[in-house]
């Protein structure tokens, strides 16, 4: 994972709109304290929902409309305790519980309102 370009960057509050990507897939995010250097990143949902299984193994994305940075998110469930999903090589961390019935290899759709990123 790595940040393929930066879209809006507000030098005052240290806000960044940005392309986090694989190599393959891209995704927009919200960085609220980006200060321009390298490092670890993580994604985080802001008010994540409807996660359910999904038959077929894909990874993908679709932003949606109703907001600058929302998405519907298909993935392949990581870690349940940690709730980590992965679109592509993209490690995303839900702020919702995965539900009980699904399995770590199973793949799951969820809808975010936001992605947020911070660079540690």
């Amino acid at each position: 994972m790595f940040i393929d370009r930066i879209i809006d960057y507000d030098e005052f509050s240290g806000e960044a709109s940005l392309i986090v990507s694989d190599g393959t897939n891209e995704l927009l995010c919200y960085c609220c304290l980006f200060d321009k250097k390298n490092g670890i990143i993580e994604i985080t949902t802001f008010l994540c929902d409807n996660i359910i299984r999904i038959d077929f193994p894909t990874c993908n994305y679709k932003k949606q409309t109703s907001s600058y940075y929302s998405y519907v998110l298909q993935g392949k469930v990581i870690d349940i305790e940690q709730r980590i999903v992965s679109v592509g090589n993209i490690l995303i961390r839900l702020d919702s519980e995965i539900p009980k019935d699904i399995n770590v290899g199973e793949y799951v759709s969820f809808n975010v309102m936001r992605l947020d990123c911070s660079i540690l």
